[in-house]
């Protein structure tokens, strides 16, 4: 099994373990999870059949910024892209959207080239997500839907503000629910990203509330989704990674009205995108099994629900950074826990599995995911 490498340089020399087309030809990922909807099970994910699944996933963002659509349809044809997705083995997407995209017209989507997508031409940012799901579930793959900010290219950690109240994104949320109801392809909600406000209070900002309420309602439409709440950027004046903070969970878990449907998802990032205390310390990197079981891991060990690490990523360009990976590795593989990296995008920081030309595949970091892949089971 390729191990990726403490030694940077080495790690860089590394032969390709895995070559990738880079037409993106019609596959279909051998890691596809079986049909039917997901529910959970104590602190797995699983089927219908009630065996264990794994999400093994890329985030492919776009839909959240001004451009109100995946990102790198100016380079490429949204299928190839899918179909290449597919054959490196992944077999989920998570779509980050803005609640402002979903009622976005034909007149707000830019940045497409109609030559290489003819049959997007025209169509709203919501017909075009539809594409999207419709052609990923063609290729075995399933999709988590992120509402990821209110508007736009931005996002205070808010999913309410004076002009949109919560009743509106609860209600936006169940038009999604209604829209693929039926639609297994889609499997879940992730309420909303790298939430700001408080737990367990009972007020505005009770994040906790708010995600309850939320996958309550889905569920009134659409009872099979998997509803998926991050953490909280503070909590109790303790800063962690923005959707990582999940330490309320163990004294206020969220209980939805629906059971065996929640997942819960961090979100974790290495020494070059942000410094962080544990990132300083003398005993890094093995200071940071202890730092992810306190702020998340526990959930899994206390058999409370399932995790998702629902964004983390690197340019594994650095040594601290690929020490950052090997470790999580080896956590992800201890919990056999589900992951979906941050991003297939060539754009955005960190950049993604593609390289700048949005169709070579950055190998230092196929190796790596390719590895991880192959430690799930």
């Amino acid at each position: 099994m390729l191990r990726i490498k403490l030694v940077l340089a080495a790690f860089l020399a590394a032969v390709p373990a895995f070559m990738v087309a880079a037409t993106g030809a019609m596959a279909v990922t051998t890691n596809a999870i079986p049909g039917g909807y997901l529910k959970t099970s104590g602190n797995k994910i699983v089927d219908s059949q009630s065996r264990e699944a794994h999400i093994l996933g890329l985030n492919w963002f776009g839909f959240e910024t001004q451009n109100m659509v995946v990102h790198g349809l100016w380079e490429r044809n949204y299928e190839a892209m899918i179909a290449q997705i597919a054959s490196l083995g992944f077999n989920t997407i998570r779509l980050p959207f803005s609640s402002a995209m979903l009622s976005g017209t034909a007149s707000n989507v830019s940045s497409i080239k109609y030559r290489l997508n003819t049959d997007l031409e025209g169509l709203t940012p919501l017909q075009i997500m539809d594409k999207i799901i419709a052609t990923a579930g063609s290729h075995g793959l399933r999709v988590i839907l992120d509402n990821h900010s209110r508007l736009p290219d931005g996002n205070d950690g808010k999913w309410y503000s004076s002009t949109r109240p919560e009743s509106q994104w609860i209600a936006d949320w169940q038009m999604l629910a209604a829209r693929y109801a039926g639609n297994t392809t889609v499997i879940g909600a992730d309420l909303h990203n790298e939430p700001s406000g408080t737990w367990g209070t009972g007020a505005a900002d009770d994040w906790a509330r708010a995600a309850k309420a939320a996958g309550d309602a889905i569920h009134q439409v659409n009872p099979n989704w998997l509803i998926i709440v991050e953490g909280l950027r503070v909590h109790n004046n303790q800063w962690y990674w923005w959707g990582g903070g999940l330490t309320p969970v163990a004294t206020h878990p969220i209980v939805l009205n629906t059971p065996k449907r929640l997942v819960y998802s961090p979100h974790d990032y290495p020494p070059s995108l942000h410094e962080q205390p544990w990132y300083q310390a003398s005993n890094y990197p093995n200071n940071l099994p202890a730092v992810w079981e306190s702020h998340w891991g526990f959930i899994e060990t206390q058999n409370i629900a399932p995790l998702l690490l629902g964004e983390f990523g690197s340019r594994l360009e650095t040594s601290r950074d690929v020490q950052w990976a090997n470790k999580m590795a080896d956590y992800l593989e201890t919990k056999n826990m589900d992951w979906v990296w941050w991003s297939w995008n060539a754009n955005g920081e960190p950049r993604g599995l593609l390289e700048p030309d949005w169709t070579t595949i950055n190998q230092t970091k196929r190796n790596y995911l390719l590895d991880l892949i192959e430690r799930t089971d």
